[in-house]
């Protein structure tokens, strides 16, 4: 009965624990792309187009909403890179659907774009011609036609831009971590602060198991109404259990020192990254700076030690 009790409490806190991080990570995915969108529309109104098309790129990977294409490729446009605008106009037609007064409007930047590289719609090849291709834009012999490379279209999770983007220097795209770095990480320590009070909880719960079986001992009687004599097998089974009753008890405070090591964490990065500026760099607040540490206590105790710096 001690062991199906002890995997029940395990269980339902699995449960507790996986719906309750569920639904909290739902809703601050939503109120995350919110926050990317909104940084990306006030990066337009700073006419920063790299950093709002960069803020696009993370709303998107957190959401996944085709719209966002949209804002991503009129970004990119302006920023004087039309070799993206246009991959990201199509990919918009292609996965969103839109209207077709949004269609034709995301068509037309399409043709300016192309105007302004040079390139030059060819004609439509004949149906039964050319069947090696494997697109449109390939040519006869399946090679990807020279005038329009293909470039990659996925999203650079280290700076929210797609890989290959070059900024109008010539340079590679700046590779700092992104906005979403604190919130990855602060998840990350979530789910560790949940594993760690999880084993913690079984630890406890075996250390009191072992208590009972030692009270057990103690209790037990024989036929003739006395204890059993402290020596022998029974000696040795007592000592093991008081062994393994310390070593769960230790084992159950060092978890719990790390869960509330991994749930200050996960607090401190979220605070990091809602005080992130445009840029994805940690605002530090002019009074100070404040620090967190696990520590240990010569009596053996563990915990956590806050400092402010200034």
């Amino acid at each position: 009965m001690r062991c199906n009790a002890l995997a029940c409490a395990v269980l339902s806190l699995g449960l507790i624990l996986g719906s309750a991080g569920k639904a909290q990570a739902q809703k601050y995915n939503q109120q995350a792309a919110k926050a990317a969108f909104l940084e990306a529309r006030k990066a337009e109104g700073k006419k920063n187009w790299k950093a709002a098309a960069k803020q696009y790129g993370i709303a998107y990977d957190i959401s996944k909403d085709p719209s966002l294409f949209y804002y991503m490729a009129t970004a990119f446009m302006r920023d004087g890179n039309c070799e993206f605008a246009i991959i990201y106009f199509n990919r918009f037609l292609r996965e969103s659907q839109p209207k077709p007064d949004t269609k034709a409007k995301t068509e037309g930047y399409i043709e300016t774009c192309k105007k302004k590289l040079g390139i030059k719609d060819e004609p439509k090849p004949d149906p039964d011609e050319g069947k090696t291709g494997t697109t449109e834009t390939k040519t006869g012999n399946g090679d990807p036609d020279p005038a329009e490379p293909e470039k990659p279209t996925g999203i650079d999770p280290e700076t929210g831009l797609p890989y290959g983007y070059k900024d109008n220097a010539g340079g590679e795209s700046s590779t700092g971590q992104s906005a979403s770095g604190m919130r990855i990480a602060g998840w990350v320590s979530l789910g560790l602060a949940a594993a760690f009070g999880a084993s913690g909880t079984v630890f406890a719960l075996t250390a009191n198991a072992r208590e009972d079986d030692i009270s057990e001992l103690i209790d037990f009687r024989t036929s003739e109404g006395q204890p059993s004599r402290y020596e022998g097998a029974l000696q040795d089974e007592y000592d093991d259990k008081v062994d393994e009753g310390d070593r769960y008890a230790l084992l159950s405070k060092v978890a719990f020192g790390a869960a509330g090591v991994a749930a200050a964490a996960t607090l401190v990065f979220f605070v990091i990254d809602g005080m992130s500026d445009d840029d994805g760099s940690e605002a530090e607040d002019a009074a100070g700076t404040a620090t967190i540490a696990p520590t240990v206590t010569p009596n053996g105790g563990v915990g956590i030690s806050a400092g402010w710096r200034f």
